[in-house]
Formats: C-alpha cells, structure tokens, sequence
C-alpha cells in the first residue's frame, strides 16, 4: 500500500534568516528525549506563522484576494497613486 496523497500540495522555498535567530528557534524546537527537533516541526511552524500573516493582512485590507479597491494587485507598479 503506498503513500495517501497530500490534501493540499507543498512546495518547497529556501529562505536566509540569521543565524542567531535559527538558533533560538532551534533550542525551542529541540526535543531532549529524541536529541533532535522533529521531523516537520519547522513545517509546522512556519506554515502556522504565514498563515496567520495572510489572514491579518487580509482582513486589514478588508479583502480576500490581494487586491486594493482598484482592482490593481497588491505590488502593481504600474498603478498611479
């Protein structure tokens, strides 16, 4: 029997924060029964982190699609202001 598909398809991104940050969250991560940070926990937190900044930045945009009352999209420079 294999593998159950995702609900919701992941990619993968790379990003640089420093070092003294991962650090930090690493420790808070780190489970000392295992020696290790768990398999997905960083997933995990950074999922939950973005997502709770698109629904904030959403809702103080008062909108759900990324759009300014325009109809321009957020980051459209070829909009004047």
């Amino acid at each position: 029997m294999g593998r159950t598909k995702l609900e919701v398809k992941k990619v993968g991104i790379k990003v640089r924060i420093p070092a003294q940050l991962h650090a930090k969250v690493a420790l808070l991560l780190f489970d000392p029964l295992h020696g290790r940070v768990h398999y997905g926990d960083w997933t995990s937190l950074m999922t939950a982190l973005l997502q709770r900044w698109v629904d904030e930045t959403q809702q103080s945009k008062g909108n759900n699609d990324g759009r300014d009352s325009d109809g321009a999209a957020d980051g459209d420079a070829s909009r004047a202001d």
